[in-house]
């Protein structure tokens, strides 16, 4: 079966690389900042005359790191939302095509004798012929219902 929705499967692996990309930049980012930070490479005009300048500037840095970090992290767990959406969207179409082929066979007759679809083997459960289907058969004792009425007294 021929594989449809090429572009949406590319949009997809984009947003895929995308949230790497954003994942790795934001910690990235989230370094650059802590290092700017402690290191006094990013002139803060308030804090320079400020006797405890360096821990002030280390502060700052480990916040802007923070703040750097979460908007990667946020970024990546979007893209890679909308992503598995996409594949997720696309799988049910699949399967759902599927199980309509299998049902029209099935309407026709064709069941016993015509072959399961190729892409039907890789699931986890492939589908039942139903000439052939017995439901399962519990071992356990099954409560009896009655419906006498006990005698008045």
């Amino acid at each position: 079966m021929a594989r449809k929705y090429r572009a949406l499967r590319s949009v997809a692996f984009l947003l895929q690389v995308l949230a790497w990309m954003s994942l790795i930049l934001g910690v990235f980012a989230a370094g650059a900042a802590i290092l700017a930070g402690a290191f006094r490479w990013v002139d803060i005009g308030a804090l320079a005359g400020a006797a405890g300048g360096s821990a002030a500037g280390l502060l700052i840095g480990f916040a802007a790191g923070a703040v750097a970090f979460l908007i990667g992290a946020l970024n990546y767990i979007l893209f890679l939302a909308f992503s598995q959406a996409i594949f997720l969207q696309i799988d049910v179409e699949q399967n759902t095509r599927m199980t309509a082929d299998v049902l029209r066979q099935i309407a026709r007759g064709q069941a016993a004798t015509s072959p399961v679809p190729a892409d039907v083997s890789d699931l986890p459960n492939p589908p039942v012929d139903p000439a052939t289907f017995m439901p399962p058969t519990s071992n356990a004792a099954s409560p009896t219902i009655t419906t006498e009425v006990p005698p008045q007294v």
